[in-house]
């Protein structure tokens, strides 16, 4: 009986908590779309469970990390802290698998024995992310229609799939959300870029050096004109940042020299290349541009093997042909990209998550679920001509 109670809870809960998100200056169709967005991340998480049950016969990460949780949960409804926290602490380490653990059994005991509602609250989580990302694109792209952009990041079927389950990807939205909606504005809000780094460093620490190391290159592909103080104090902290997350990472994956990156990132890649959606993993001269279209364009129609293949088949090809009908645009957008530092970060973003993935990964399935973190860079570089010859969001006027 609490299965469904706790749901409808979280439900009631997250649609205030997302209502509240949203600027008020957005107009009402934006609104909408928000509440909207919200909606389908909790029928993506209804829908995520099902599939991890019935398909994958409970083989899912997420009925792991749940069954810790309510474990932990028992604990401290019982009043027996001291195995509660004895359970925390006996984990091996804080990053990864056990963060996940560690934040869903805090899940489960705020919410209750409920994993359709535990699922509601990490798909809200990585929702909150994609809300952040809208709201920064909003005032990256101050004086221009927003709608189109939005319509993207909050409908599109990976955004709302995907992370909408107990997993590393809800997290994961929700880290990219803070540090992109840190980074763009006038200032950069460290104390908001410092959270979302850390977040993404306890579920993928190599996730986080990337990012990082993302953003440095974007500062430094920007910096033209006069070398101010405050420029120059922006890109050595961002550097410098980049180069202690980068480090740590190593520390923590337990890669060292040149010759132990090599073979931590070939064992990496191997362990994906196992079932029906293995592929070979790009190498040679033509290693780069094949690692760009296993990501982004990958699967074929011909490659599709199952339903789920079938829709990100057609979800990719969906994304190219919307991209090819405004390709006047995105030459616009490619042509000022320095000039703008939320496409400049953008597409630095995107050349860098997706080698890593391209180069690294050997099964489209996994590449399927991962590349949920590239979709809102992507869909800032085309949708940012979209939102460049209208009236302010932020305008009385309103956005439209």
């Amino acid at each position: 009986m609490y299965e469904w109670l706790g749901l409808i809870g979280v439900c009631v809960v997250g649609m205030v908590v997302v209502s509240v998100m949203v600027p008020t200056a957005w107009s009402p169709q934006v609104r909408q779309l928000v509440l909207i967005g919200a909606a389908l991340r909790l029928l993506g998480a209804m829908l995520r469970y099902e599939v991890i049950v019935r398909a994958y016969g409970g083989a899912g990460d997420a009925l792991h990390y749940y069954a810790y949780g309510e474990a932990f949960a028992g604990f401290v409804h019982g009043g027996d802290i001291a195995a509660a926290r004895s359970m925390i602490a006996d984990q091996p380490q804080i990053w990864g698998t056990q963060f996940l653990q560690t934040v869903t059994a805090l899940v489960v005991t705020i919410v209750g024995p409920t994993i359709r509602g535990t699922s509601a609250v990490f798909a809200l989580l990585g929702y909150g992310g994609v809300v952040l990302i809208a709201r920064a694109a909003a005032a990256g792209f101050a004086g221009g229609r927003i709608k189109p952009l939005v319509t993207f990041l909050f409908l599109w079927p990976s955004l709302w799939f995907w992370p909408s389950s107990i997993g590393k990807e809800s997290l994961i939205l929700l880290g990219i959300g803070l540090v992109v909606s840190g980074v763009t504005g006038a200032r950069v809000r460290w104390s908001r870029f410092a959270v979302g780094v850390v977040l993404a460093f306890l579920v993928r620490p190599h996730v986080a050096a990337l990012l990082v190391v993302g953003l440095a290159g974007a500062e430094v592909l920007g910096q033209r004109g006069a070398l101010t103080a405050a420029r120059l104090g922006r890109l050595a902290a961002v550097v410098a940042i980049a180069a202690l997350v980068a480090n740590n990472a190593a520390e923590q994956l337990g890669v060292g020299a040149a010759g132990g990156t090599e073979a931590f990132m070939e064992t990496r890649g191997s362990n994906t290349e196992t079932g029906g959606s293995r592929i070979e993993r790009p190498s040679g001269v033509l290693a780069v541009p094949t690692a760009f279209v296993n990501v982004l364009v990958r699967p074929f129609p011909w490659e599709a093997r199952n339903a789920m293949s079938l829709l990100s088949a057609f979800e990719m090809t969906s994304l190219w042909v919307f991209a090819w009908r405004r390709r006047r645009s995105l030459a616009v957008a490619l042509r000022d990209w320095r000039r703008h530092r939320l496409l400049r970060t953008s597409l630095v973003f995107i050349v860098v998550l997706t080698l890593a993935y391209g180069l690294n990964y050997g099964n489209l399935g996994i590449i399927a679920r991962q590349r949920v973190v590239i979709f809102p860079f992507l869909f800032i570089v085309l949708g940012a001509p979209l939102v460049a010859t209208s009236r302010p969001i932020h305008s009385p006027a309103r956005a439209r």
